[in-house]
């Protein structure tokens, strides 16, 4: 992003401007917001990921999240046709608060 220098003269386009970037991230945020709407919807309302983002965002080896599946701690779900696992991030996040 390149700063600009607005002088008196050219106030009214630079706030032209800046209305109309204010309208696209809106546009952009609301787009956004209806997407992850859909996406709990088909979910359930659960937050659901695979593996390795669990993996990734919770800085998990991926060795100890399949142990935790093993030993019965942690729950998986398949999605039909599919052999990735993944997961329920409410229950990813309760598990690790009760540690």
């Amino acid at each position: 992003m390149q700063k600009v220098n607005v002088t008196f003269e050219s106030m009214p386009s630079a706030i032209g401007l800046l209305l109309d970037r204010t309208e696209r991230l809106e546009q952009l945020y609301n787009k956004l917001a209806e997407t992850k709407t859909e996406d709990t919807a088909l979910t359930g309302g659960k937050r659901i990921v695979e593996a390795k983002k669990v993996s990734k965002k919770y800085n998990i080896p991926m060795p100890s999240l399949y142990g935790k599946v093993h030993r019965g701690v942690l729950k998986p779900l398949r999605m039909p046709g599919s052999r990735k696992l993944y997961f329920d991030l409410d229950e990813i996040d309760n598990l690790l608060s009760n540690k």
